[in-house]
């Protein structure tokens, strides 16, 4: 079930997020990830992560058509090692534009759109 976020859901969704970054990105500095809040705008996909334990079960592709719904274009970057999240945008319909090097984390990562 996918419903409107509510404040009462952060920690939560912190949670999940800061989970699965880490399983996802094993091939950048933990720290990195704990110091990170993900801000997403109505242009821009700053996160989309689901819970590592139910991964594989359509959630994601669900979050990511009911963020898709009623937009003309969506953006987000995803880092080049990360070949499963980036098969799994090219799969919705994503397209690489540009690669480019975090300056964060010294990694190459995808501007998707």
């Amino acid at each position: 079930m996918i419903r409107p976020y509510r404040e009462e859901d952060a920690v939560v969704l912190t949670e999940i997020w800061l989970t699965a970054s880490l399983r996802a990105h094993d091939f950048v500095n933990d720290a990195f990830w704990r110091s990170r809040v993900s801000i997403i705008d109505n242009e821009y996909i700053g996160a989309l992560f689901v819970e590592p334990s139910r991964q594989g079960r359509g959630i994601g592709s669900g979050l990511l058509s009911f963020v898709q719904n009623g937009r003309k274009s969506l953006k987000l970057r995803v880092y080049a090692k990360n070949k499963r999240a980036a098969a799994f945008y090219v799969r919705h319909g994503f397209r690489e534009e540009q690669k480019g090097i975090d300056e964060n984390t010294g990694e190459e990562e995808l501007l998707m759109t």
